[in-house]
This record gives structure tokens, C-alpha cells and sequence, in this order.
């Protein structure tokens, strides 16, 4: 059974001429010295990487505390950036790998409640 959500979903891809995806996934994040890879899969459309760069000293090599607390802030940039792709074909499914509590009711609210204006 489908919901209004899904038809709407449906048709307003229908009438934009594009396919829809049925799963999103958050894939993996490659850190560098002065950035960041951070790469999906959208299903009918492939691999994305999205690509920052900072200015200043290393994001790691440092101490075991520092790099970890780096790649914690990675992954929240990593899953809170991907939420801008989701918009292209609106997939059903989310696939984030395993998060913490707190994080999973983060993105759902930046996905349920941020993007609410998009699925209206």
C-alpha cells in the first residue's frame, strides 16, 4: 500500500521526466590531511563524492584522541551533507550504516523536519 507521500513522490517525479531511486546510501568518507571525501551511492544514478578542503593544520596524525574525535566529526559531516543529494530523486530508503542514538535522531529530524517543505 502506498502512502500520499509515496504517490505525490511519484508523480511529481513523473512529471519532471526523471526516475525514481529506492535507496540512498551513505557509503564511506576518505580523510586527508587538509580535507575530506565524502562519498554516497544513489541508486539508478551512481557514485558521488563530495569534496572538502580546509585551510590549516592537519586533520590527523596527531594523537589517537584527536584523530578519533576527527573522524566522529567526519562522519556527522558526512551524514548531515549527504541530506542535500537525497533531493535529487527522493529515495524510500535511507541507508546510514549503524549510528548512535542521538545521531539517528538527528538526521531523521534534519530529514523528516528539514526536508517537509521538499515532500509537501
Amino acid at each position: 500500500m502506498s502512502s500520499s507521500l509515496d504517490l505525490r513522490r511519484s508523480a511529481v517525479l513523473d512529471d519532471l521526466g526523471l526516475d525514481s531511486s529506492a535507496t540512498f546510501t551513505w557509503t564511506d568518507v576518505t580523510i586527508r590531511a587538509h580535507g575530506v571525501d565524502l562519498h554516497y551511492d544513489l541508486d539508478g544514478v551512481g557514485p558521488l563524492t563530495e569534496t572538502w578542503d580546509f585551510d590549516g593544520p592537519a586533520l590527523v596524525g596527531h594523537s589517537a584522541l584527536r584523530d578519533r574525535a576527527v573522524e566522529r566529526a567526519v562522519r556527522v559531516l558526512h551524514l548531515l551533507a549527504g541530506v542535500s543529494y537525497l533531493k535529487a530523486t527522493l529515495p524510500p530508503v535511507l541507508a546510514t550504516g549503524p549510528v548512535s542514538p542521538a545521531v539517528h535522531e538527528l538526521l531523521q529530524a534534519v530529514v523528516t523536519d528539514g526536508l517537509a517543505e521538499l515532500a509537501w
